[in-house]
């Protein structure tokens, strides 16, 4: 059905002939003219952070707070050599953990920028890394954890012979 003979185009077409055989178009109706109401309807919002999770800590909790900043002699960017100024911070919190008590763990990094070059980029310190990227918790939390719920099960089973109830 495809190639020249297929494609070619009649100008003269016979109007006694409908333009498709079986397509019958009914007239319109002039005096129905109106907006049709369609309601609104909702849409579902994609999650943003599909794979990410909030804890809630109690505000009884101790906060220790580390602040992580660039030295002010290396306030200047490095490849337009203009002082930078502080544009916003980025807070994480981790649960924490010492001898017998939890805390939180506030980590602050200061973000910086060119003021009036918007193409130079942010310039800020890199956090630290932690065992598990993205954790809520910090290392010392994890092998409390760990410690509490593996290892000393574990030892009284050795000792006693016995699993603990606890």
């Amino acid at each position: 059905m495809s190639g020249q003979k297929s494609e070619r185009f009649i100008e003269k077409f016979p109007p006694e002939l409908p333009v498709l055989p079986g397509l019958n178009i009914p007239e319109k109706d002039e005096t129905k003219v109106g907006l049709k109401v369609i309601p609104e309807h909702k849409r579902k919002k994609k999650s943003k952070n599909k794979n990410q999770y909030k804890v809630e800590y109690p505000d009884t909790l101790d906060v220790k707070e580390e602040v992580i900043d660039i030295p002010p002699e290396n306030r200047i960017h490095p490849e337009t050599g203009e002082e930078l100024v502080e544009i916003g911070r980025d807070v994480t919190e981790k649960l924490g953990y010492r001898t017998s008590s939890y805390y939180i763990h506030r980590t602050v990094t200061v973000k910086y920028a060119v003021k009036n070059n918007s193409l130079a980029g942010v310039v800020q310190c890199s956090v630290p890394d932690c065992i598990v990227t993205g954790s809520k918790f910090t290392p010392e939390f994890m092998a409390h954890i760990v410690t509490e719920k593996i290892c000393i099960p574990y030892a009284n089973i050795q000792n006693t012979g016995k699993a603990c109830s606890s």
